[in-house]
């Protein structure tokens, strides 16, 4: 592993806003549209949090990543996030390469961000139906 990279044993976390969830009739969040990861216009990369940043069990891991997230991205009421680790990211978008890498900004120091990004609508829907992913909202970390 290369200094700032990511192995494929990390795990990353996105914030997905209410219009790009999957939801069913009970309005629970049940998945995510490819639209949680596309690229927005000049977008370099697609900007995760690096769960093992911290030096912290997994849970914990992932409260502290949130919560480092949350303090420099605003999210509504109904946002989920979607936990996955490198390695499942890199197989749903197969035979495409992605390069993850360790990007710290200010106060957001576990920020990190998945390079050489596809931008084929196909691939994004297959990470997004088939990728082996965690969703949860802020209130289950508590």
């Amino acid at each position: 592993m290369t200094a700032g990279s990511l192995s494929d044993e990390d795990h990353v976390i996105r914030q997905v806003p209410f219009s790009k969830q999957v939801r069913n009739g009970e309005d629970e969040c049940i998945g995510v549209t490819h639209h949680a990861f596309t690229l927005r216009e000049g977008e370099p990369y697609l900007s995760v949090a690096w769960c093992e940043y911290f030096d912290a069990d997994a849970a914990q891991q992932t409260k502290l990543a949130v919560a480092q997230m949350r303090k420099v991205r605003s999210g509504g009421g109904k946002t989920v996030y979607w936990k996955s680790q490198v390695l499942e990211i890199r197989r749903s978008l197969d035979p495409h390469k992605i390069t993850a890498f360790h990007n710290p900004d200010g106060e957001y120091e576990c920020h990190a961000g998945l390079g050489d990004w596809p931008e084929e609508a196909t691939l994004l829907e297959t990470l997004a139906k088939d990728a082996i992913a965690e969703l949860f909202s802020a209130a289950d970390l508590d």
